[in-house]
């Protein structure tokens, strides 16, 4: 579970690592001058069409704002979360030609 501690002091949680390093990880790639053509989605575990966090369309301050918002309610089958992510992405390179 993404609420287990990531270290024996007890904080953060496995979610807040991974939240931090997202947002790290963009503030890297923001620095880019490549980053201009980036584009994110968040996905979460949440049964489809509720996983959609964010889409492609929307913001960098929508990204990160929905990236502080997860939070970690029940254990996942990580398979069933992985197919909706590969079947999400699949439809949307064979809707807008990107590959």
């Amino acid at each position: 579970s993404m609420n287990q501690k990531a270290n024996s002091a007890g904080r953060p949680t496995m979610l807040d690592a991974a939240k931090n390093a997202v947002e790290t990880f963009v503030k890297l790639r923001q620095k880019s001058p490549d980053s201009r053509l980036d584009r994110y989605i968040l996905l979460t575990f949440d049964d489809p069409p509720n996983h959609i966090k964010v889409g492609w369309k929307d913001n960098m301050l929508a990204f990160t704002d929905q990236i502080k918002k997860l939070q970690a309610f029940s254990l996942t089958t990580l398979g069933a979360a992985l197919k909706n992510t590969f079947d999400f992405l699949n439809l949307n390179r064979m809707m807008s030609g990107i590959d």
